[in-house]
């Protein structure tokens, strides 16, 4: 399997950087199309959950910074499921291309 379909990548920015370079690069394909949009919204969740916790590091006992951290690990998680049903759909969709 291509690298860009590897199930054991795990970086959003990784994964999205080898899609926006690759044979895959000039694929619209509705599938492919989700699944950009899908790992830019982790990038920038992930982003947030840092600084999130370095808010939290600075004021640990703030309960609404550890609230935001545990709702978004649940949304980054859902995220992440998307993924994989994003990636297995389009595996699906080229290999009934060829």
């Amino acid at each position: 399997s291509r690298q860009v379909l590897d199930r054991t990548m795990t970086d959003a920015a990784a994964l999205l950087a080898s899609l926006d370079t690759g044979a895959e690069a000039s694929d619209s394909s509705p599938s492919l199309v989700e699944l950009r949009r899908e790992l830019h919204s982790i990038t920038h969740l992930e982003r947030s959950q840092e600084e999130l916790r370095a808010a939290l590091g600075e004021s640990p006992d703030d309960a609404d910074y550890a609230e935001a951290l545990a709702e978004n690990e649940g949304v980054l998680t859902r995220k992440w499921q998307r993924v994989a049903e994003l990636k297995q759909r389009y595996e699906d969709e080229r290999k009934l291309m060829v």
